[in-house]
């Protein structure tokens, strides 16, 4: 060869060794491309995987199966599972006496800050300035997820104002607890719940696997799609019943009760329990 030629001599592991380095960085190369506009933040994450799983339920659906509460054979739950990028949403056909009925639940992926389609209750308590409004929200959403309310300790209620806030708290209880039955039981937003049994109902009727057949695909995008509306739709109602909860206690506040408040919120901001990831 030249004077600026060079000879090297590879024995076969180098040469495997190479070989092997050469595939791994066109791997990563390629996952890179595939995701770049996931992490850019440019492209939304529209992967979804769809899955059947049978829940046994026990003669009492209230406690786990055990020797003494046993599987339940005239009760068949089957789910269909629907998971995104958002979360997970689970359509439940509970059948028994050959009678089926059908339910609806989403539960959030928390590992997300953003999300591409649902939006969480507990970001509206962020846009709430006042901070003593901000806390009785805080509490309003607290006691609807069946949690004991902050404002016991956040501030002296006089007695008055402490009943008319239990009464507040009794009705809102009430509401969401009627809300929650009716979304039980296809009485809560009819329409919008026969829209996703109908798209449930044309998913199931064609054939394929959603992650490889684009019509079976799309069929499960419809039915994602129709599951988070009528979710949200509940969820809309719940929050409206909160904010009823927050009227009414905030018109009970004196200034110094206020302000007591706005200290105690940002205590509760100093150990981290506002704004969790919930539902």
């Amino acid at each position: 060869m030249g004077m600026l030629g060079i000879n090297v001599e590879l024995d076969s592991t180098k040469k495997l060794e190479i070989g092997i380095v050469v595939v791994v960085l066109c791997v990563i190369g390629y996952f890179v491309h595939q995701n770049w506009g996931y992490w850019s933040g440019n492209q939304k994450n529209t992967t979804m995987t769809v899955w059947m799983v049978n829940r046994p339920v026990g003669v009492d659906p209230k406690l786990q199966i055990s020797k003494k509460n046993p599987v339940d054979p005239n009760t068949k739950v089957v789910a269909t599972v629907f998971a995104s990028y958002d979360g997970q949403l689970d359509i439940i056909d509970t059948t028994v006496g050959g009678n089926t009925k059908t339910t609806v639940r989403f539960k959030p992926d928390s590992k997300r800050d953003k999300f591409n389609v649902w939006q969480n209750q507990w970001d509206k308590l962020e846009t709430i300035k006042d901070p003593a409004r901000r806390l009785v929200a805080f509490a309003g959403y607290t006691i609807a997820e069946k949690k004991r309310s902050p404002l016991t300790r956040a501030v002296d209620f006089t007695q008055e104002q402490r009943q008319t806030e239990f009464d507040a708290q009794t009705q809102l209880k009430e509401r969401i607890l009627l809300l929650k039955d009716g979304a039980a039981d296809d009485t809560y937003e009819p329409k919008v719940f026969a829209k996703l049994l109908k798209a449930l109902e044309a998913y199931r009727a064609l054939p394929g696997d959603p992650a490889k057949d684009s019509t079976k695909g799309a069929a499960a995008a419809k039915v994602m799609e129709l599951g988070l509306d009528y979710v949200q739709k509940v969820q809309a109602g719940k929050t409206s019943e909160i904010e009823k909860y927050v009227d009414t206690v905030y018109k009970l506040l004196d200034a110094d009760q206020k302000q007591k408040m706005a200290e105690a919120l940002k205590t509760l901001a100093a150990q981290g329990r506002l704004f969790p990831k919930a539902g």
